[in-house]
C-alpha cells in the first residue's frame, strides 16, 4: 500500500478495533480509579470546583466532561478519540523524522494502549 493511504487505513483500523472492543467489553478497565475520574468528570457542570479537582486532573475533567454528559458510552468514546488522534499526531512526528514506514508508528502505539488499558481515562 503506498504511505500515503497507509495512515488513513490505520487510523480506520484502530478505530473499528476500538468501537468493537468497547461494544463488547462488559468491564470498566481499571475499575475504581476509571470509575472515578468519569464521576468527576460527568458531576463537574454540577460542581464547578470539580474542574479544579487534583484527583481528576484538570485538564482530563475540562476536555472529557462534554462527552461524560453521555454516560459511561461517553467515556468511551472519548478514550478512542483520544487514542485515534494520538496515534495520528505519532504518525505526523514519526514522519516528519523522516522514518520509514511511519504509519506503523500508530499501530503499534494503538496496540500498546490496547494491551495496557484502553479504557483508561487518566
Amino acid at each position: 500500500m503506498a504511505d500515503g493511504r497507509a495512515p488513513y487505513v490505520s487510523v480506520a483500523a484502530i478505530a473499528v478495533i476500538y468501537a468493537a472492543t468497547a461494544a463488547w467489553s462488559d468491564g470498566l478497565g481499571y475499575g475504581g480509579d476509571s470509575f472515578s475520574h468519569y464521576l468527576i468528570s460527568r458531576y463537574s457542570w454540577r460542581h464547578p470546583e470539580l474542574f479544579l479537582d487534583g484527583w481528576g486532573k484538570p485538564f482530563f475533567t475540562l476536555v472529557s466532561s462534554p462527552f461524560t454528559q453521555l454516560g459511561w458510552p461517553g467515556m468511551i468514546a472519548f478514550n478512542a478519540v483520544t487514542g485515534v488522534l494520538t496515534a495520528y499526531v505519532t504518525y505526523l512526528y514519526c514522519r516528519r523524522l523522516g522514518m520509514p514506514y511511519s504509519a506503523m508508528s500508530m499501530c503499534s502505539w494503538a496496540s500498546w494502549r490496547f494491551i495496557c488499558g484502553r479504557s483508561r481515562p487518566g
